[in-house]
């Protein structure tokens, strides 16, 4: 009996045995995947977060659209300033309009007092005309009082000549010839007279004639004048209409212009109008990038976030994953700064570490490298993993200052050093 209660003790306690090899086992198997899950984990989220943080576009987004910003209210002011000088245009060709309408109606009316005036003047001319033709007949008059003044002298001559002969006769008739003696010399006083009157009668005659011709002369010049004159009115009323047609068509061009000018400032102001409504709804999507950005930004912080957790629970990590996971280390660092001058984050330059107490740093102390080409890689890799590190302090010293130009300059030249040792340490990656 004591024999059976022993062999049965043995074989409870070998089931036992067999029972606790089969857990630790299991539990082996199942740390195993646990381990190999959380790596897988880390991996997927070193990739997320590597592609997160080459989601560089945002400030570009955001310069792009002030710019954009600027450049329509920079054409809306354009708009403005052109709707304003088309309306200045309108009315000043308006003014234009209407005063060339005024001087056409000016230039028609002196047009028709100058007619008018002329058609006066054209009739005294005709007066002057008949005048003239009367002055002609006076004239033809004197001359036939000038042919009569010269038979009465001739006359006058011929009784002087009668009243001498009468005194030789007289004389020689002694007393008997004394009556005829009286009659003698009264016939020749009267020859003197009427020599007398003769030459007063002449002299009036040359007088009138001399004066009928030269005004004769002076009514032909002022004939002569005012059809010369004339001719030049008619001369300049035939380019006074031609100018008041040219008048009409300027008017009714002016017209067209200003009809013109009006439809434009009423395409401007519209286009102005929906300029001001672009640029409102730029500002809208600049507000809209903005928050995308700080958003893309914290989720970027949660997956980090929950990449460091992952990593905390991973005891055994392969190389291959540890690489990966301090590139990630140093891109969330460039990722950080970016924001930084984006204004999502604040960063103090002394949490940024140096190249030896990184993560990467520390890895690189740990390890003993006998490939030729890793202590290569090694040695390649120190200069600008240092250099990243202090221009990462530069950026954020720069930031801090209100140095933004420094700060963003050295987040350019974090860029090429981040680029080298990223894929330096994939080129290592490749060789282990």
């Amino acid at each position: 009996m004591e024999i059976f209660k022993r062999k049965r003790e043995v074989e409870a306690a070998s089931a036992v045995n067999v029972l606790e090899d089969e857990r630790v086992k299991e539990l082996e198997k199942r740390l195993s995947h646990k381990e190999s899950s959380n790596q897988d984990l880390l991996i997927k989220l070193n990739e997320l977060l590597q592609y997160m943080t080459q989601l560089d576009y945002i400030k570009d987004m955001i310069v792009d659209t002030d710019t954009q910003g600027e450049m329509v209210e920079n054409v809306a002011a354009s708009g403005e300033e052109l709707s304003t000088s088309s309306e200045d245009i309108a009315n000043f060709v308006q003014d234009c309009y209407k005063n060339t309408t005024k001087s056409m109606q000016d230039s028609n009316s002196s047009i028709e007092k100058i007619k008018e005036s002329f058609g006066q003047i054209e009739g005294t001319m005709e007066k002057t005309q008949e005048v003239r033709d009367i002055m002609d007949l006076v004239n033809n008059e004197a001359k036939r009082i000038v042919d009569m003044v010269v038979m009465i002298e001739t006359i006058a001559e011929q009784t002087n000549l009668l009243s001498l002969n009468a005194s030789i006769e007289a004389a020689r008739a002694g007393e008997q010839g004394r009556g005829f003696s009286v009659v003698a010399n009264e016939i020749k006083k009267l020859s003197e007279t009427s020599k007398e009157q003769v030459g007063s009668i002449r002299g009036i005659v040359k007088s009138l004639t001399d004066k009928i011709s030269n005004t004769s002369k002076a009514l032909d010049e002022s004939l002569e004048s005012f059809n010369n004159s004339k001719s030049l009115m008619d001369n300049a009323i035939h380019s006074v209409n031609g100018i008041s047609g040219a008048l009409t068509d300027i008017g009714k061009t002016f017209n067209d212009i200003s009809a013109n000018t009006e439809e434009q400032t009423a395409t401007t102001q519209e286009m102005a109008g929906n300029l001001m409504e672009i640029n409102e709804k730029t500002a809208a999507l600049k507000k809209d990038i903005e928050r995308t950005g700080k958003a893309f930004y914290k989720i970027s912080k949660v997956v980090d976030e929950i990449r460091l957790l992952a990593y905390e629970e991973c005891n055994l990590l392969d190389k291959k994953v540890q690489i990966e996971v301090c590139i990630s280390d140093h891109l969330i660092w460039r990722w950080k700064v970016y924001n930084m001058l984006l204004g999502y984050e604040k960063l103090n330059k002394d949490t940024v570490g140096t190249h030896k107490t990184c993560r990467l740093g520390l890895w690189i102390e740990e390890q003993v490298f006998s490939d030729s080409r890793a202590i290569e890689i090694l040695n390649n890799l120190e200069s600008p993993h240092e250099e990243l590190h202090l221009l990462a302090k530069k950026a954020i010293s720069a930031y801090n200052n209100g140095d933004i130009d420094m700060a963003q300059r050295a987040l350019e030249d974090m860029d090429e050093c981040s680029n080298i040792v990223v894929d330096l340490l994939r080129k290592l990656k490749a060789i282990m």
